[in-house]
């Protein structure tokens, strides 16, 4: 039988599973046999228009063997110059079991930076020692074993935490550990994987953000454009599957956000960095052999589709992959409820910054939790707000309850403060990756559970009351750990995690007998110094020298002289610069007797863990609910908060397409400006899908019509994730999709403009949008001409109005478009559903200028560039020129390509036109083609 030869307290122990790793780690290309071939046909996926056209693959799969990921282009020429993939030479065979080991593990699988355990050292072999010594700063060898040359490198145990994080999340590598076994009866060491660390599939808290969800993504494709999805967070056990189309996957990446997207190497990918996070390639095998280690799970998933089992059949070998084949203790997945979804599009989630943790997004601003778990529960409300009426009402009713009672909220948020992260710890426990650090998590949870069901409890809120029957605490357990481990909160917090002397009887008289023999060993050491005159010497226990003696060598003469009378004399085996060791016979035998106490001790200890683990995985399902409630009591106490200090309201909800939203203000804007002292300018919405359902909105540039959009659009999301919102009053009806075309971007490296950008997403919106969805437009039709610019939007405008009647706000600086669907003389323009706003720019006496920021009804004709220009810098000069630009526009001679030749006739008969029979747009279109007579024909001038 094998066993390490370290105990519980270990390196390994101590590590847990890892850290969580944030960057893109590199693909390398597999061995040729490596998939299973001849299983199903291979798939390459496409980015057009944010469609991924899926179809069956011709050509044999050669492409990808070579395939690039984004990690590689982000981390430049360091991975592109490695050897990392380049296997050893074979032809120079090893001649030691280790090296032999390590040479067929790095053949069989390339993509892994492989890292060996040979007794206090991680060490790197071959091309990959070289690659480790780059990355690391470490000197790198060349070393020979019995005639065989290899490039070899390595680092002491106790810093591989250090170095799997500059390794993983700064380097973006991936990293394989093989740990060594030894045969207690042959003493032979054997090399065995012990874990692969990838950032989908890491649990530990040393560089895992706590405040966020770790999610692994499987992928499965299938020819008719549809995708299984299935995702798993290890460190809470968070287990769910899905099925989607590729035209929405980049959605869905932006609001789950994985850390790692598994596919099957079938898969080819003209362009995979719409990704935007780490491509992990596994055989197809992987997506169709059933773990047999997972019968439960594999049953459930038979309640799915075909293509979300592959999806999650692939998920679970790739975890048992990297967890180094054991025994996992997962949650049944579920499957997402689609339907009771909002669905937001990326182009909503980058330009509004929902989710992101920069300053001025709405989850920094609203993210005043005080717990993990609250964190990363906040942060999945905002990113998936829900379109059930109930579910959101109860949401807000629970928070409208902790705002009428301030007294109550304030006293649990103190109570909060104590509540550990129990999701992830009894994930980890569930892994076999547990501390004890984890189970004082657990217990200060469930005692900060037991002290919210009794207040909670003692509440005449029924929303409150409800909360506190939700609360099922194992009181016993928390007592069991409380009485085992010490938490620090009484002495030392360096004791903490550690157990406690008198929780048993053995434990009792193993530390007395520990006390009484370390009690021993300083008497003798006292009295060897004493009686040898050797003020220096020490008793040292070494691993690689077992008990001595050790003093300095000035006091060998004394010491020599004084030995001689002693009935055992010490016997010198080493003699160094400075130093003289010793071995001494009563030494080694009561060192040998602490040594095996402490072993007894790490014994029983461990003996403690694993039946304290053993009664806390039982109550799984209660920890799991009281950690469930928790969050949802702090997000609720924390909102409440913020609306006493935001001026946050509770929206209303309604099944009818409304949207009434007086006194909106953007939240992270708002913040800003109070920093700077300033107020932020509210404004009011009203649309109906029935009647009024879009707003037109014009007015000069630092306006503030970007603002208002995003302000609506945050202002949807916060009231559908049941959280207050920052207005004076608001009516939502429930919006099933929240689509936006705000900003300009290009993709050159797919050989797209700006304008073809911003018409693909627009051809999104246009397509999947229903008479529920919303939609906020800024500035469609920029990038190419202005007349055909003007063209566009009308157009798209009209179709959003005629067509899809959703509830739609439109930006522009196109004055005509507004002109135009308000003019009811012009049938076929007209739109009546539309109402216009502006804002506009108050001069003062002295000449400067404001913006007001205030909408008024009506359309702006004036953009304010200049102000603008002149705002942000822009020398005098230039603006005088623009000025004369405007005021004297360039004149064009008639050329023979001109379609329509001024004419007298053509002058005469525009100047005939009775004015005062004219609507106001039609006057403004006798004078534009007025002054394109002028600049076409200046010598006809005269005759205007």
């Amino acid at each position: 039988m094998l066993c390490r030869p370290w105990n519980l307290y270990s390196h390994n122990a101590k590590l847990g599973l890892s850290k969580i790793l944030s960057t893109s780690r590199k693909v390398y290309p597999r061995t040729e046999g490596s998939a299973v071939r001849g299983v199903r046909p291979h798939i390459r996926i496409t980015l057009a228009s944010f469609s991924h056209n899926v179809r069956r693959k011709a050509e044999t799969n050669k492409s990808t063997r070579n395939t690039r990921p984004l990690a590689n282009l982000l981390l430049g020429d360091l991975n592109k110059t490695s050897s990392h993939s380049e296997a050893p030479d074979v032809a120079d065979a090893p001649t030691s079991k280790l090296l032999q080991t390590v040479q067929e593990y790095q053949q069989a699988n390339p993509q892994y930076l492989t890292l060996v355990r040979v007794g206090d050292f991680y060490e790197a072999y071959y091309e990959q020692a070289d690659l480790l010594g780059q990355l690391l700063g470490l000197m790198v060898v060349d070393k020979t074993v019995k005639g065989h040359t290899f490039r070899f490198t390595g680092f002491g145990v106790r810093q591989l935490e250090r170095h799997l994080e500059t390794l993983v999340e700064r380097q973006g590598q991936c990293v394989a550990v093989l740990e060594q076994y030894q045969d207690p009866i042959s003493k032979q060491y054997d090399r065995k994987l012990d874990r692969i660390f990838t950032p989908g599939t890491l649990v530990g808290e040393q560089f895992l953000d706590s405040r966020r969800s770790n999610f692994l993504l499987s992928l499965s494709f299938s020819p008719d454009q549809s995708v299984g999805m299935a995702w798993i967070d290890l460190a809470t056990g968070e287990f769910q599957m899905a099925s989607s189309q590729t035209d929405e996957l980049a959605s869905e990446l932006s609001r789950l956000r994985p850390r790692e997207v598994v596919i099957s190497e079938e898969i080819v990918m003209d362009d995979n960095t719409w990704l935007g996070t780490q491509l992990a390639r596994e055989p197809s095998a992987t997506f169709l052999r059933e773990p047999s280690q997972m019968d439960e799970l594999i049953k459930k998933l038979d309640n799915f589709s075909p293509l979300e089992k592959e999806a999650g059949i692939g998920l679970l070998n790739y975890v048992i992959k990297t967890q180094g084949g054991r025994e996992l203790d997962l949650k049944l997945p579920v499957l997402r409820d689609d339907p009771r979804r909002l669905k937001v599009d990326q182009a909503v989630l980058q330009c509004l910054e929902v989710s992101n943790r920069t300053r001025g997004s709405l989850l920094k601003s609203l993210n005043q939790t005080l717990t993990k778990a609250g964190s990363r529960l906040l942060a999945s409300r905002l990113a998936s707000p829900s379109t059930h009426i109930l579910t959101i009402t109860n949401r807000l009713t629970l928070i409208e309850a902790f705002r009428s009672d301030s007294v109550l909220c304030a006293n649990l948020r103190e109570d909060l403060k104590g509540a550990g992260d129990a999701q992830r710890s009894i994930q980890k426990l569930s892994l076999r990756h547990a501390i004890p650090l984890d189970l004082l998590d657990i217990m200060s949870a469930l005692r900060c559970a037991q002290v919210l069901k009794s207040k909670l409890s003692a509440s005449t809120d029924p929303a409150l009351t409800v909360q506190g029957s939700r609360l099922p605490i194992p009181s016993i357990l928390a007592n069991t750990i409380g009485r085992a481990y010490d938490d620090g909160s009484t002495g030392d917090m360096a004791t903490r995690g550690s157990i406690r002397p008198d929780y048993n009887k053995h434990l009792c008289d193993l530390h007395a007998l520990k006390h009484r023999l370390e009690k021993e060993r300083d008497e003798l050491e006292l009295d060897l110094r004493n009686s040898l005159c050797a003020k220096s010497l020490k008793l040292v226990s070494s691993p690689g020298y077992g008990h001595i003696i050790e003093l300095n060598s000035r006091d060998e003469a004394t010491f020599s002289a004084a030995a001689r009378s002693l009935s055992h004399s010490p016997v010198l085996f080493q003699a160094l610069k400075g130093k003289r060791r010793y071995y001494l016979g009563i030494w080694s035998d009561l060192g040998c007797k602490m040594e095996q106490v402490q072993e007894d001790l790490i014994e029983e200890e461990r003996g403690v863990f694993d039946d304290i683990c053993k009664q806390v995985l039982s109550e799984r399902d209660s920890i799991l609910t009281c950690s469930r409630t928790i969050a949802e009591l702090d997000v609720a106490t924390t909102i409440a908060v913020l609306s006493h200090r935001l001026g946050l309201v509770r929206p209303t909800i309604e099944a009818s397409p409304i949207l009434d939203i007086r006194g909106a203000r953007h939240l992270g804007v708002e913040l800003a400006l109070q920093g700077k002292r300033r107020q932020f300018t509210p404004n009011d919405c009203l649309l109906d899908a029935s009647t009024t359902r879009l707003s037109v909105i014009t007015g000069p540039n630092m306006g503030g019509k970007s603002t208002y959009l995003r302000q609506i659009a945050l202002i949807v999301i916060m009231a559908q994730a049941g959280i207050y919102v920052p207005a004076e009053s608001a009516r939502v009806g429930i919006v099933d999709q929240l689509f936006s075309r705000v900003g300009s971007a290009d993709n050159l490296t797919n050989e797209q403009s700006t304008f073809m950008v911003e018409m693909q997403e627009m051809a999104t919106i246009l397509r999947k949008s229903s008479h529920r969805s919303m939609v906020i437009v800024d500035e469609i039709g920029r990038g190419t001409s202005t007349h055909e610019g003007e063209a566009i939007a009308f157009s798209i405008l009209k179709y959003l109005h005629d067509q899809l009647k959703c509830r739609t706000l439109f930006a522009t600086h196109y004055h005509s478009v507004a002109l135009f669907a308000s003019d009811q003389h012009r049938p076929s323009f007209y739109l009546p559903g539309i109402v216009n706003y502006h804002t506009r720019v108050h001069r003062l006496e002295d000449g400067s200028f404001t913006f007001l920021h205030g909408l008024l009804p009506g359309v702006s004709t004036h953009s304010c560039a200049l102000l603008v220009a002149q705002l942000a810098g822009i020398p005098p000069m230039v603006i005088q020129q623009a000025e004369e630009f405007l005021h004297n526009p360039i004149t064009q001679a008639p050329t023979q390509n001109s379609v329509y030749p001024v004419t007298n006739q053509a002058i005469e008969k525009l100047m005939s036109v009775d004015v005062n029979t004219l609507t106001p747009v039609d006057a403004l279109l006798l004078v534009q083609q007025l002054q394109s007579l002028v600049k076409r024909s200046p010598s006809k001038s005269s005759n205007l």
